[in-house]
């Protein structure tokens, strides 16, 4: 079979035997406990990490690692990354120096940096997931709060008419187990349902799975 360049499967392909390909000839910078996320063009956006505050774009194709000019931003480690709907990754929650992160960041392909405030105080936890619904919002599960504890709260990430994004915490779906360091998968083409699997609470590995 054949795959145009501008073509993802779906579902996606998986194959017998993973093999090395090659090496880049510029590696991408270290950064511990970094986050990634495939962007809409499928090249890979590398953020932030254990004191790190620089942004780099991975191109597969082209097998190069280009840094990102972008606006200043404190470094992070445990956040959660996914895709807004219109393309922008968002960073959630994680660690600032140690202490939960106070705010949301928006990276645009420009590599300008808009901090979301988290006025309702919903978030202020790493170790959390951040999934990217079908209908363009951002759901957010779990996580370890300041205090050290998992957490079982679901919010969700949105924008409205005026492009101005807001968090609400979801009263009426809190998770069965708080966990943090647990694993969300949409199911199906359109993601409706999520999986939601493993992660610690407070007492030690969570066995049951949950469906959202």
């Amino acid at each position: 079979f054949s795959l145009a360049d501008d073509n993802r499967p779906s579902p996606r392909l998986y194959f017998s035997q993973v093999v090395r390909t090659g090496l880049l000839e510029q590696p991408a910078g270290p950064r511990a406990r970094g986050m990634a996320v495939t962007l809409a063009d499928d090249t890979i956006l590398m953020v932030g990490g254990e004191g790190a505050t620089t942004i780099e774009r991975y191109d597969p194709r082209a097998a190069t690692v280009v840094e990102v000019d972008h606006d200043p931003f404190d470094g992070r480690v445990g956040a959660a990354v996914a895709l807004f709907e219109d393309g922008r990754p968002a960073i959630i929650g994680g660690l600032v120096g140690g202490t939960p992160a106070t705010t949301s960041l928006l990276i645009s392909p420009t590599g300008t940096v808009e901090e979301v405030p988290d006025t309702a105080v919903t978030l202020g936890r790493s170790n959390l997931t951040a999934t990217s619904l079908a209908d363009g919002q951002i759901l957010i599960t779990g996580g370890r709060d300041a205090a050290g504890l998992a957490s079982s709260k679901v919010v969700r990430m949105r924008t409205n008419a005026s492009d101005i994004v807001t968090l609400e915490l979801v009263n009426s779906a809190a998770l069965a187990h708080a966990r943090e360091r647990h694993v969300v998968t949409p199911l199906g083409d359109g993601g409706a349902s999520l999986l939601i699997t493993g992660g610690n609470d407070n007492l030690g590995v969570i066995a049951q799975s949950e469906l959202y």
